[in-house]
Formats: structure tokens, sequence, C-alpha cells
């Protein structure tokens, strides 16, 4: 599972989060663990390898503020914000039914 290619890119982004975070320790120590917060969801390929996973109404719930950071940032437009909260409403009606069942 090594070779795969989703585990190279998660392991990528990690690596170079990680990097990020170094640097910004000894200025900014407040960026850098808002930057290690929001990058907490994304799963770390030694989870993949065991099998873990994060549960799915937690990773959805998780957006919702990733969401909010990206139109402060100007990073989507207030259509596109909106568009992406009904998906992530609907997602987490839909496993919260998933997990009734």
């Amino acid at each position: 599972m090594l070779d795969n290619p989703i585990v190279r890119l998660l392991a990528d982004i990690h690596q170079n989060v990680d990097r990020l975070c170094e640097d910004l320790q000894v200025d900014r120590p407040d960026l850098a663990a808002s930057v290690r917060q929001h990058a907490a969801w994304i799963p770390r390929p030694a989870d993949l390898l065991r099998g873990d996973s994060p549960p799915a109404t937690s990773s959805v719930h998780r957006l919702g503020g990733l969401l909010y950071d990206a139109l402060d940032e100007g990073l989507i437009d207030a259509r596109q914000f909106d568009v992406l909260m009904v998906e992530r409403t609907r997602a987490e009606r839909v496993l919260r039914t998933r997990g009734q069942r």
C-alpha cells in the first residue's frame, strides 16, 4: 500500500505541513498551531496503513470550519460557500441516517 498514490500524496501533504509549522513556530507559534489544527482532519498515511480512519461524521463536521476560513480568506466566494455548505449539510444528514441503521 506504500506505493498507493493517495498514501504518497497524504505523506507529502503532512511532510509539507510539518515543515511549514516548524518554520512558523519561531516567529508565529499561533499560526503554526492554527495550521496544525486545520490539517488534523487529513488522515495520516500510518493511520491508513493500519486501517484506521476518522469517523465520517467528524470529518464532515470539521469541513464547516474550513469553509468559513476559505470564505474569510477569499478562496471561495459567497455563492460557492453556500453551495458547499448545503452539500456538507446533506452529507451530514446521510451519514447520520446511515449510523442509525
